[in-house]
C-alpha cells in the first residue's frame, strides 16, 4: 500500500497542476503605449504649432510651384502659337494682293507670261510660302512653284480634272480661306493652302492660291523640343500629326496612308513616338493636380497619359482654329517624374519640417520610445515561446535601463536552455499538449493507437564505409525526411534507435482515423524515398532501402519515465508487434526502395488498398499474426 502512495506520490510531482497549464488572460481593459502618452502630454502643444506653420508653407509653395510649371508650358505654347501665325497669316495678305492686282487689271489675267512673271516675283520675295497660282473659270492656271533648290518655275495647266482644283473654286465661291493640307511629291513635304477669290463686279473669274510651306513649322518645334527636357510638338484633328520633331528625319513619309483623307500627314501612331502612341490609342486622363493650379482664365488643359495605372506623362494642350477644316492642338510634353520633380522637393521640405517637429517633441519622445522598445523587444522575444519557435527567437538587446538590462539577460539565458531542451524533446508533441492546457490527456491510460517502426536495411556494413560526420549527416537526412511525413500525417515521432524510428497516432489527441493516417504517413515516406534515392543514384551512391512495419491495437500511453526525466511515450504488445513487423520485413524486402507490412488490426481499421500476405510468425512472440502488405 505504501508503495502505490510513493508512485502516485511521485507522478504527482511530475505533472502539473490544471492551473499550471492553462493560459490565464488579462483583463480586458483599454492599454497606452509609453511614448504615445509622453508625446501627447508634453509634446502635443508644439506639434500644434509647428504643424500651423509647416502646412500654410507648403499649400503657399506648391501653389506657387505648380503655377510656375504651368506658366512655363504656356509660355511655350504661347511661342509656337505666335510663329505658326508669323508664318501663316502673312499669306492672307500676299493671296488678297495678287487678287487685288489681277481684278484691278494691272496684271491681264488672260496673259500667263504676265500672271507667271508677278506670281514669280511674289514667291521669291516671300519665302515662307512654297508656290503661288492663278487659276480661271476654265481651270487654265499659272503655277510659280519654287523648287528644292530654291529657284521658281512656272508651269502653265489646264486642271479641270484635278478635284482639288474643283473644290478650291467651291470654296472661292464663299469666299475663299484655307483649304485642307496637300501632299508635293516632287518636294515631298505637306502644304498649307489659302484660297482667295478674284472678282470683277461680283462675278468670279478666277481664283489666287497660295501654298504654306510647313517645313518651316516642323523646324521651329524641332529647335524647340532640342531646348530643355521638355518637348512640343502640334497635332491636326484628332488622329494626325502636324508638327514634331521625329517629322524631321522624314523616315514618315513611307508610312503615308493613301485612304484619301489627309494623306499629306502621319498618323499618331506613325513616328514611333511613345505619347502619340498613348494618345492614339485614347490611354488620356485629365491631370487634376497640374489643372486645379492652373491660373483663371486659361484656354488650356492639362492631361495626363498613364502606364500600368501611373501617370508617365503629362501634356498641356491648347487648340487654335482658323487654318482649315481641322483644329490644331498645340502640346506641351513633359515627364510626369519631371512634374512631379517640385512635388518631391516640396516633399523634402515637408520632411525637413517634420523632422523640425520631431525634434521639438523629441525629448518628450525620448524616453517612452526607448522603454517602449526594449520592453516590446522582450514581449515579442517572450512570444515566441508560445510557438516554440525557439531557432528564430531573437535575443534581447541588452539597456541602458537596470531593470530591462536585468530581464533581457534573464531571458536569453532561458532561451539558449530552451533551445537545448528542443533538440532533445518533441515539438509537434509538445504544442499539441500546450493547446489542450489539460493534465487529464497525459494522464497514463489504455487507449487504441498505430504505432509504426522503420529500419534502414544494411545499415551496419553502409556505417562502416562512413566516416563519423558522414553517418550523421546521413541519419539527420534520413530521420527529417521520415518526420516530416508523420507529423503531416499527424503523428507523433516518438524516439530514434539507432537507425530506427519509433512513431505513433492516436495520442494524445483523438484520432478515429489513426491507422488511416499511419498508412498515408507509410505512402508518403516510399514517395519521398523515391525522389531522395534518385538523387543519390545520380552522385553515385547506393540507395538507401526502408522496411516499416505497422500495427494497430490499445497500448499504455502517458508519462513513462524518472522523477528526473519522463517522456511522453507507449508501451505494450501492440508496439511489440509493430517492432516485429518491421523486422519481417527485412526478410521480404527485394529491389523495391520501401517494403510497408501491417497487421490485421491495421488493415480492418484502414481502407487504403493491402495486399494479404497471410498468417506469418513473428520472431519472439507467440502464435502467428495475419501480416498485410502496403500496395
Amino acid at each position: 500500500m505504501a508503495r502505490t502512495t510513493d508512485s502516485a506520490t511521485a507522478a504527482a510531482r511530475r505533472l502539473p497542476s490544471r492551473e499550471q497549464l492553462r493560459v490565464r488572460e488579462p483583463p480586458a481593459r483599454r492599454r497606452l503605449p509609453i511614448a504615445a502618452v509622453l508625446m501627447v502630454g508634453f509634446g502635443g502643444l508644439v506639434a500644434v504649432a509647428v504643424a500651423s506653420v509647416l502646412y500654410l508653407g507648403l499649400v503657399s509653395a506648391g501653389r506657387n510651384t505648380f503655377e510656375l510649371i504651368h506658366d512655363a508650358a504656356i509660355y511655350r505654347l504661347d511661342t509656337i502659337e505666335t510663329h505658326i501665325r508669323d508664318v501663316v497669316q502673312p499669306t492672307e495678305t500676299i493671296a488678297a494682293g495678287i487678287a487685288a492686282t489681277i481684278a484691278a487689271g494691272a496684271v491681264d489675267r488672260g496673259d500667263p507670261g504676265q500672271i507667271g512673271d508677278h506670281l514669280r516675283g511674289v514667291v521669291t520675295g516671300a519665302p515662307q510660302i512654297s508656290g503661288a497660282l492663278f487659276s480661271d473659270r476654265n481651270f487654265d492656271t499659272v503655277i510659280a512653284d519654287r523648287r528644292e533648290d530654291g529657284s521658281v518655275d512656272l508651269i502653265e495647266d489646264n486642271r479641270s480634272a484635278d478635284p482639288t482644283f474643283v473644290h478650291a473654286f467651291e470654296q472661292a465661291r464663299f469666299g475663299g480661306g484655307w483649304g485642307r493640307i496637300v501632299w508635293q511629291p516632287e518636294l515631298e513635304e505637306p502644304l498649307l493652302p489659302y484660297v482667295a477669290p478674284v472678282r470683277i463686279d461680283g462675278e468670279l473669274v478666277g481664283l489666287v492660291g497660295i501654298y504654306v510651306d510647313l517645313d518651316r513649322i516642323v523646324g521651329f518645334v524641332s529647335d524647340l523640343s532640342l531646348w530643355g527636357d521638355a518637348p512640343v510638338f502640334v497635332l491636326h484633328g484628332e488622329d494626325r500629326v502636324l508638327a514634331h520633331s521625329r517629322m524631321a528625319d522624314r523616315g514618315w513619309i513611307e508610312a503615308l496612308d493613301a485612304d484619301g483623307t489627309n494623306v499629306a500627314l502621319p498618323r499618331l501612331d506613325a513616328l514611333d513616338d511613345p505619347v502619340l502612341t498613348m494618345l492614339a490609342r485614347g490611354d488620356v486622363e485629365e491631370d487634376r493636380t497640374l489643372a486645379r493650379h492652373r491660373p483663371r482664365g486659361s484656354a488650356s488643359r492639362v492631361l495626363s497619359l498613364p502606364r500600368e495605372g501611373r501617370p508617365e506623362y503629362t501634356l498641356i494642350i491648347r487648340r487654335i482654329a482658323g487654318y482649315g477644316p481641322a483644329v490644331w492642338t498645340l502640346v506641351q510634353q513633359f515627364r510626369s517624374e519631371d512634374v512631379s520633380a517640385p512635388a518631391v522637393r516640396l516633399l523634402t521640405m515637408a520632411i525637413t519640417g517634420l523632422a523640425i517637429l520631431i525634434v521639438a517633441v523629441g525629448l518628450a519622445l525620448w524616453l517612452g520610445r526607448r522603454m517602449t522598445r526594449r520592453i516590446g523587444g522582450l514581449a515579442r522575444a517572450a512570444e515566441s515561446l508560445r510557438t516554440l519557435d525557439f531557432a528564430n527567437a531573437a535575443d534581447v538587446p541588452d539597456s541602458r535601463f537596470r531593470e530591462l538590462a536585468h530581464a533581457g539577460q534573464a531571458f536569453n539565458a532561458m532561451m539558449v536552455a530552451l533551445r537545448w531542451f528542443e533538440m532533445y524533446v518533441p515539438k509537434s508533441l509538445v504544442l499539441r499538449l500546450m493547446q489542450r492546457g489539460d493534465t487529464e490527456v497525459i494522464t497514463t491510460r489504455e487507449r487504441p493507437v498505430t504505432v509504426m517502426f522503420t529500419d534502414i536495411r544494411g545499415f551496419s556494413a553502409l556505417s562502416q564505409r562512413l566516416s563519423a560526420p558522414e553517418m550523421a549527416d546521413l541519419l539527420n537526412d534520413h530521420f527529417d525526411l521520415l518526420s516530416r511525413q508523420i507529423e503531416a500525417a499527424g503523428g507523433t515521432v516518438d524516439k530514434f534507435i539507432g537507425d530506427s524510428v519509433m512513431a505513433f497516432w492516436g495520442a494524445p489527441d483523438e484520432q478515429p482515423d489513426h491507422a488511416e493516417r499511419a498508412l498515408e504517413a507509410a505512402r508518403g515516406i516510399r514517395e519521398a524515398m523515391a525522389v531522395d534515392n534518385a538523387e543519390r543514384v545520380k552522385r553515385g551512391q547506393a540507395p538507401i532501402q526502408v522496411r516499416i512495419g505497422i500495427n494497430t491495437g490499445p497500448a499504455v500511453v502517458g508519462n513513462i519515465g524518472s522523477s528526473s526525466r519522463v517522456n511522453y511515450t507507449l508501451i505494450g504488445d501492440t508496439v511489440n508487434v509493430a517492432e516485429r513487423l518491421e523486422r519481417l520485413a527485412a526478410e521480404l524486402l527485394r529491389d523495391e526502395d520501401v517494403i510497408v507490412l501491417a497487421s490485421a488490426a491495421t488493415a480492418e481499421a484502414a481502407s487504403a488498398p493491402l495486399q494479404a500476405l497471410g498468417p506469418r510468425e513473428l520472431r519472439g512472440l507467440s502464435g502467428s499474426v495475419e501480416v498485410y502488405r502496403l500496395a
